[in-house]
């Protein structure tokens, strides 16, 4: 988030943290680092991107190192599940909160903001969602609006269709390594074939950019198909739970 904010121009004074590894990014992206505390008072928004488990703990560490001043930062976490609530005790002590949650996959830290994805902001005020908005145009996303007691669901559906997708991949690829194939050539032959069926879908709409024996009620092919994974009890279940939503959908 930081060399993509620092490549849109926005201006990043200081990451704050302890952990070594994002120090040795803020080196080598040329930024100072302090203590998250101290980022309070250094930051015109505070970005706050830790696991969710660690979020509400480090919230009330932050407020009680919070001291009164002309300085009120928005304080944002990039959690998908929770909303502002989780920064309660930053609210308590008179800050602006936020949930800032950017809708793409971050496998590594240096993976960078796309142009054009969608940025959720649940805020506190429609203030807090001015400032949020700026940096979302900066970043040339897309502003979704989630209500706070939506946050759980929204993210239930991303990681639906980010690490479902992932998940079925794993369970495809390890069927086509069974025929024969590498890990590596069962991932590059099934990442086109991926591509075109979220494309279909997406172009398409539902049902009409549904494909394959579940949409056409091929239940020959389907039956063998079962026979054919009858000793993975695992992606049977998978193929009976997504075929169960693809029926339902197409009908």
């Amino acid at each position: 988030m930081a060399r993509s904010l620092l490549d849109a121009g926005v201006p990043v004074p200081v990451l704050g943290t302890r952990d070594g590894a994002v120090r040795a990014i803020a080196t080598r992206l040329g930024l100072e680092t302090c203590s998250p505390p101290e980022a309070l008072s250094r930051a015109d928004v505070v970005l706050l991107a830790v696991p969710d488990d660690a979020l509400e703990l480090l919230a009330a560490h932050l407020a009680a190192h919070a001291r009164p001043s002309n300085r009120r930062p928005v304080v944002a976490h990039l959690s998908g599940a929770l909303g502002v609530t989780a920064l309660a005790p930053l609210a308590a002590a008179g800050l602006p909160v936020a949930a800032w949650h950017v809708l793409q996959a971050f496998p590594s830290p240096e993976t960078g903001v796309r142009p054009g994805v969608v940025h959720a902001l649940t805020t506190d005020t429609a203030t807090t969602e001015a400032v949020l908005a700026r940096l979302v145009s900066a970043l040339q996303g897309r502003l979704l609006r989630v209500r706070e007691a939506d946050r759980a669901r929204y993210h239930a559906a991303a990681v639906l269709a980010a690490n479902g997708t992932a998940a079925v991949m794993v369970a495809a690829a390890a069927q086509l390594q069974a025929c024969g194939l590498t890990e590596p050539d069962a991932l590059a032959a099934l990442g086109p074939l991926v591509d075109s069926a979220r494309d279909a879908v997406v172009a398409g709409g539902i049902p009409d950019g549904l494909t394959g024996p579940w949409v056409r009620g091929d239940a020959g092919t389907v039956a063998r198909h079962l026979t054919a994974l009858g000793d993975d009890d695992a992606t049977v279940r998978l193929y009976e739970a997504l075929a169960r939503v693809v029926e339902r959908a197409s009908h």
